[in-house]
Parts: C-alpha cells; structure tokens; sequence
C-alpha cells in the first residue's frame, strides 16, 4: 500500500470523517475515495488540493514526497470547511423538539440568548422559557431576511462548533437539555442572565 493511500485513510479518520461524508467535502464519488484509500487510484490535482485544505496537510506530505506535513492553509479555513459546512448542513430530524438561540459573544453579558415564550408567573414576576419552533418555517423567514442558514444542533459536539462561531442555531431539545438546561426551566429574564 502506499503512502499516499495510507496518509488519505489516516487523515480522514483522524478527522471522525467517513468515506461518504468527505465526498461532500472534495465533489467525488464515494467510490473515488475507497479507491484511493486502497491504493487503486491516485487523486487529481482538484481533489489531491481539496484534500489538503481539509486535513490542513500539505499536498507533498499526502503524495509521500515529504514527510513534513505541516500546511501553509489556515486553521479557520479548515475547521469552516469540515465542522462548520457539517452542523450547518445537519438534518432536521422528525419528531424532534428544535428551538431558535442565537450566539454573539461580543454583545454585551447576555451572550447566549433564545426566542422566548411566556411560561406564567411566580406570583410576582413573569416567567419565560425557550418557545419550540417549526424549524422548516423559520428557515424560510431566515432565508427571505437574507440572513445566514442556521446551524442545526442535535449533539453536545455540533453545540462545541456553535459556541466557537456563534450566530444563529435550531437546537434540539436534547442538545438544550444537556448543554443550556436553565433556558428551557420557566425563569425571570433576570435568573436566566444570573445562570449564564
């Protein structure tokens, strides 16, 4: 086997990437990329790039001409183009609670914040919790105020990617449950900023 086909197989497991999840990344066929991985096959120019960019490897280091594997690439290309494009292109799945929050670390101490809805009183105050949505309709608003497509959360590990660029999300109710359970409780908008 050679070194290239080795260095392709390691790279993408090392990146938790199936064969069928990097043909999304570099445009072939699934089939291409088990053939490279076996050794049946060597790839283009196009996709011997592509392949760099996402392992943040050098194209010599995959080719096995080098065994520097230190890439000039920068590290947001990267993970934009692995983590990022994933989460952003995760399905909604069915039967499966999602609630709109959005991510802004630079706006001011309530950086992470979720449509609301008012969940009654406590005698003195009104309480609010997260508002379930119709995550097919919000994509729709989202797209029409020409804003950015949301990232769809449904593991702890889509809501590590969320948190590193922010902006928009649908989560689903595990991932809130697990990672941001004092925004589904019935609180004061007070008690909720104390529990950030």
């Amino acid at each position: 086997m050679s070194k290239t086909s080795e260095r392709i197989r390691h790279a993408r497991k090392h990146c938790r990437l199936t064969t069928k999840q990097l043909t999304y990344f570099i445009g072939v066929s699934e089939r291409s990329v088990v053939r490279y991985e076996n050794d049946q096959s060597t790839p283009d120019t196009h996709s011997l790039i592509q392949l760099a960019s996402i392992f943040d490897l050098s194209t010599d280091y995959l080719l096995g001409l080098s065994d520097n594997a230190e890439a000039s690439f920068l590290e947001l290309y990267r993970t934009k183009n692995i983590f990022y494009r994933y989460v952003q292109n995760n399905h909604i799945r069915e039967e499966t609670d999602y609630y709109w929050i959005e991510y802004s670390p630079k706006d001011g101490p309530f950086p992470l914040r979720g449509k609301m809805q008012w969940a009654g009183t406590d005698g003195k105050e009104e309480l609010y919790a997260l508002r379930p949505i119709i995550p097919e309709s919000c994509l729709i608003i989202l797209e029409k105020l020409g804003r950015q497509k949301p990232l769809i959360l449904n593991s702890r590990e889509d809501f590590n990617v969320f948190l590193i660029y922010g902006g928009t999300a649908f989560a689903s109710h595990q991932v809130c449950k697990e990672c941001m359970p004092y925004l589904l409780r019935p609180g004061t908008v007070k008690n909720k900023a104390r529990e950030l």
